[in-house]
Order: structure tokens, then C-alpha cells, then sequence
């Protein structure tokens, strides 16, 4: 089971959300290695395959997290990997708040597709 959670930014917005499930229920079957993937290889994968990266996007380096742009149903967001921890999350700009769920709800489609038979 896949659960969304909304997160507040450092400015205390609620604006940032996560999608919590344990990774090995939901690696697809047909790559080789993918049950030792890290969260980050998983996410670049599925995006990459997906075309969710903004045409554009190059993961932006930070500190102690890699950025990258994205976009879905023309609704633009996003996932920030926090290297320290091995977390993804994702953010939206305020006028986007309310399209998180839709957001969430497509990703979590993207994953089950991948997953396949797989999926508990």
C-alpha cells in the first residue's frame, strides 16, 4: 500500500508531500538489481521513463540534496532527494497546493504500472 504525506516547508507552508511504501514491494520484476536500488535510482528510473522530468531538468546540486524539475498533466513540481537520509519528496509552488493529490494520485499509478503483478 502506497500512502501520500503532506509535509511542511521550512517556511511552514504545507506544500511538500511524500509517498510512503516499502520499495521492494514495488520494484519491477523484469530489471535485473532493482531490489538493491536506492530510492533516488528508483524515482530517476520511473521519471525517466515516464517522460515526468521537465524537458529541461538536469538534477540541480545542493548541499546535502540533488533537485529536479518536474511536471505532470502540465502541472509543474518538484522531487527533491535528500542524499544524507536516501528520502525523496516532492514540492509544489503555493499555487499548486491544491493539485498535490492529483499529483500523488499519478504518481502512485506510474509506480503500480511498473510494479505490475508484483503489487500485495
Amino acid at each position: 500500500m502506497i500512502e501520500m504525506h503532506i509535509l511542511k516547508s521550512k517556511a511552514g507552508i504545507e506544500n511538500c508531500f511524500e509517498l510512503n511504501f516499502r520499495y521492494d514491494d514495488y520494484y519491477p520484476g523484469h530489471i535485473e538489481e532493482a531490489d538493491k536500488w536506492s530510492c533516488y535510482q528508483y524515482y530517476t528510473w520511473l521519471f525517466k521513463k515516464h517522460g515526468v522530468f521537465a524537458a529541461d531538468s538536469k538534477g540541480k546540486e545542493l548541499i546535502y540534496s540533488i533537485q529536479w524539475e518536474c511536471k505532470l498533466s502540465d502541472i509543474p513540481f518538484t522531487m527533491i532527494y535528500d542524499e544524507d537520509y536516501d528520502m525523496v519528496h516532492f514540492s509544489v509552488d503555493e499555487e499548486h497546493i491544491s493539485d498535490i493529490p492529483d499529483i500523488a494520485a499519478e504518481l502512485i499509478r506510474l509506480i503500480e504500472i511498473e510494479a505490475g503483478a508484483q503489487c500485495p
